[in-house]
């Protein structure tokens, strides 16, 4: 499956550029307006001559015809382009002779569409593939009877669903419409090319605008100059291993293809999609991990998440949405989604700490109090969330219990409906408390603490927010550290466990998400080393990275999406966290096995691949249904980067700086040059193990 994206329009199509599958289409707006798209010559389907060429937003394709009734084998070259642009697919179809003799022969490009939403989709796909991922499934769907028709001088066709919902189709050439396809003859002379340009819209504004004769050139080098503007923009990396600059390149442009428009206060800013395919829209986790993950590509990009989060944090109780006031949102959906369900969901426990840590983490690289003293309100109402709405047992704990009809069962990051297990297995129940958000919410009580003191002077606030996060910090030690008994793990010092059921019982198994703890400070020296001994261990570090399980434990799956598997992105948090802890020899083993799953990747590190052993596989497993690219995934390797040099605002000094002194040998030579801080440009540089930061 192939991957072509823009915006929140997305074409998933084979390596022959059709769509001849169930699981495949063409979305825009959460809806598949495309279900078929299949080219075939004389009859036949074309042959791939080597893999397709291009990146997100436009692929090329490269085809042989098969012998068919009026073709020899061989007689046509066939090459197609597809370029996305935010109201429509633009297609190229070039057929050359390279034959001795005139060609005539048909060629047909059967279209159909069903209209059906997103979910409806992708539950059918998980289904097929046996996955299951838990998102949240917003209804059953509808099959709409299609209807091709030709008008006017046959240039163009539609395919109207129930509703008024209409795919516009263009060509450059006639057709006729022929047992649900568009056929044309193609009359060509030896050694000459027959093209044909096509537009697949879904916004009735282009329905009776013919395509221009040079409409797909230009839509073609639009995207190329969007994708060259954008790593214009971006630092760059050079010196380093290989693996590593490769998958730097590939993930900044993974994130600009991630990119989405969205009004938010202020006008029309990028934002960026969770990832492709499924989830080509905003999520209020996926966007403020990702834009703590690369602050160092520029933190301005940061302040329209902010923006567009506060503008959209609820004000009121929803239980239909999992709602409550202060809480920031999980998701947004569009079209028939909106209709039957709802357009924005909040069933997220963590978004609402991670925006304060966000805000906090943008003030000090940026040294911005307006948007601070702006986002105040917001601010102040999502700790209220913290310390009253989510606190469900009034236990001082932040946690989740599922109130909408269709909203998810787990809240957490792990968010499939098996990731919350006790050491025997059984699922854990009732309102969960899980670690990792108890560390969130200990951060963002000191990143409020830091703002409230600095930029909107109020100690008395801040010396409260600061007892509270100290005091967090101590009954995070004492009531999830749990020591094994004679019945499970003997001999192991202790760990931290997964959450509090509904009951207050610990579920008792070792997760990556201890590594959480460690990035964002809350534990003390002594467990420290302990975690981070566990993190680097054979039962959660696979080699390629952390299992999101230890393998040990009783309900440990290699491929279950939370129980077992490998999250690029929670690995770098582990890195960040073992560098944060002092284990920087640890972060420097982690880091550089991510980096060589990317290597094998192709530079390109899925949502998640399988907790396979690296002993027994020396090679990455992919996991069936990963987003691939995804955001988070793709803000790895920055990650891991700027953890593993230490580097680091200085919001006093306005300086960028390191705090480290001990730089692993395979960084040696690296250099990092366009690094936008404090409205001005830096480079990173390392040499003799050193790190230099200058301005440029």
């Amino acid at each position: 499956m192939l991957t072509i994206i823009r915006g929140k329009q997305f074409l998933l199509c084979d390596e022959r550029g059709d769509i001849a599958d169930d699981s495949l289409g063409l979305f825009a707006h959460d809806t598949r307006h495309l279900s078929r798209w299949v080219l075939r010559v004389d009859g036949q389907r074309p042959q791939a001559l080597g893999e397709s060429h291009g990146q997100h937003i436009a692929r090329s394709f490269v085809q042989r015809n098969v012998a068919s009734a009026n073709l020899e084998a061989d007689a046509v070259l066939v090459r197609r382009h597809l370029v996305l642009a935010p109201e429509a697919l633009h297609a190229r179809m070039e057929l050359r002779n390279i034959g001795m003799e005139p060609l005539d022969f048909p060629i047909d490009l059967e279209l159909g569409a069903d209209f059906d939403d997103i979910f409806t989709v992708k539950d059918a796909t998980f289904a097929l593939t046996g996955d299951d991922p838990g998102e949240v499934g917003l209804g059953e769907g509808a099959r709409h009877h299609a209807e091709h028709g030709p008008t006017g001088d046959g240039h163009y066709a539609r395919i109207v669903g129930e509703g008024g919902v209409v795919c516009h189709i263009h060509a450059t050439r006639p057709f006729d419409v022929v047992d649900g396809s568009l056929r044309w003859i193609v009359d060509v002379a030896p050694k000459e090319t027959w093209q044909c340009d096509l537009r697949v819209a879904w916004d009735s504004h282009v329905a009776s605008v013919p395509i221009a004769p040079d409409r797909f050139d230009a839509e073609f080098h639009a995207a190329q100059h969007a994708i060259e503007a954008w790593r214009a923009g971006m630092p760059t990396l050079s010196g380093a291993l290989p693996s590593l600059a490769q998958a730097w390149t590939t993930s900044i442009d993974d994130l600009g293809a991630l990119r989405i428009g969205s009004v938010a206060s202020g006008g029309e800013h990028m934002l960026t999609a969770a990832g492709a395919p499924w989830f080509m829209t905003v999520f209020g986790r996926d966007s403020l991990i990702t834009c703590m993950q690369t602050l160092l590509l520029g933190p301005h990009r940061a302040r329209f998440v902010l923006e567009y989060l506060a503008d959209r944090q609820a004000l009121e109780d929803d239980p239909g949405r999992d709602a409550e006031p202060g809480k920031i949102l999980h998701e947004v959906r569009e079209a028939a989604i909106a209709v039957r369900g709802y357009d924005r969901y909040y069933g997220s426990v963590d978004s609402t700490p991670l925006f304060l840590m966000l805000l906090g983490e943008f003030h000090s690289w940026t040294g911005d109090d307006d948007l601070v003293r702006r986002l105040w309100p917001s601010a102040l109402r999502a700790i209220e969330w913290i310390e009253v709405h989510g606190d469900l047992s009034g236990d001082g704990w932040v946690r989740y219990d599922r109130r909408a009809e269709r909203g998810l069962e787990n809240q957490s990051w792990k968010d499939s409906w098996d990731s919350q297990r006790h050491e025997d297995g059984s699922l854990g129940r009732g309102a969960i408390a899980p670690v990792e958000v108890q560390a969130y919410a200990y951060a963002a009580r000191r990143a409020l603490a830091r703002l409230a003191r600095d930029v909107m002077h109020q100690p008395d606030f801040a010396d409260r927010l600061d007892a509270a996060a100290t005091d967090l910090r101590a009954r995070i030690r004492s009531a999830f550290w749990v020591t094994p008994n004679g019945n499970s793990h003997p001999g192991d010092a202790g760990f931290y466990a997964l959450g509090l059921d509904g009951d207050e019982r610990p579920m008792a198994t070792l997760t990556s998400n201890v590594g959480h703890l460690l990035w964002c400070g809350v534990v003390d020296a002594d467990h420290a080393a302990i975690t981070s001994a566990q993190l680097v261990g054979p039962s959660l570090f696979s080699g390629w990275g952390i299992r999101t399980m230890a393998d040990r434990e009783r309900a440990y799956n290699p491929i279950s999406y939370h129980c077992g598997t490998v999250w690029p992105h929670d690995t770098a948090l582990a890195v960040a966290g073992l560098m944060a802890a002092g284990h920087t020899q640890d972060a420097a083993t982690v880091a550089r096995g991510l980096l060589d799953a990317a290597e094998r990747f192709n530079g390109r590190l899925p949502e998640v691949f399988a907790g396979l052993t690296r002993e027994t596989n020396p090679w990455p497993v992919q996991y069936p249904t990963a987003s691939s690219p995804q955001a988070w995934a793709a803000g790895a390797p920055i990650h891991m980067v700027a953890a593993l040099l230490g580097i680091r605002p200085d919001p006093v000094t306005r300086q960028l700086v390191s705090s480290v002194t001990d730089v692993p040998d395979w960084l040696g030579g690296l250099e990092i040059a366009n690094v936008q801080v404090f409205e001005r440009r830096w480079r990173i540089s390392v040499s003799d193990g050193a790190v230099s930061i200058v301005e440029e």
